[in-house]
């Protein structure tokens, strides 16, 4: 089960990675290039590709408009330094060129599907990390048992106490009872 958990990791990762770079690779380029001397050709086809990841636009879509929401709803000193942030980042580019709005846009989503592809993989380290834990706490639990021939109960204190002492001074008993 181990060795199953950790390939479908490592192509999960990977398979992220090379994603990644693919998407990177795409941005950088296309943040290099003149815009000015775009063509229609060029034009077209980050349409189409757009229509193709309708799905993420879409998401990302939402994420801005709750973003806008939350902003368009707090205090009024908060939409003061809104506006004064979004008017530093807006004053580096050129406003009268709408490549250049489109093309500060398409970064800003590219980010957003990079942080949500980094938080992905993060939850699937966290689920590997407490399968692996679960894995190896119950076979120590089951060699202490036959080891110093006592209950379950006793045995899992035993690891618990002993587990508290290598994690955070903070660490309680009781959270770490809840979380196993």
């Amino acid at each position: 089960m181990d060795t199953f958990l950790d390939e479908t990791f490592k192509k999960s990762v990977s398979d992220g990675f090379r994603q990644r770079n693919r998407e990177k690779k795409l941005l950088h380029e296309s943040a290099t290039q003149d815009l000015s001397g775009v063509s229609n050709e060029t034009t077209s086809s980050v349409i189409k590709d757009e229509k193709s990841q309708s799905h993420k636009k879409r998401e990302a879509e939402n994420i801005v408009q709750d973003v806008f929401d939350f902003t368009a709803t707090s205090a009024p000193e908060k939409n003061h330094m809104t506006e004064i942030s979004m008017t530093a980042r807006h004053e580096k580019s050129d406003m009268d060129n709408p490549p250049n709005i489109l093309q500060n846009l398409a970064c800003l989503i590219q980010e957003a599907w990079d942080a949500k592809d980094e938080a992905i993989l993060a939850n699937q380290k966290e689920l590997l990390c407490w399968c692996s834990y679960i894995v190896e706490f119950n076979k120590k639990t089951t060699e202490f048992m036959t080891k110093y021939k006592i209950g379950e109960k006793k045995v899992k204190g035993m690891i618990y106490d002993n587990l508290i002492k290598l994690l955070r001074p903070d660490t309680k008993r009781n959270t770490l009872l809840k979380q196993t």
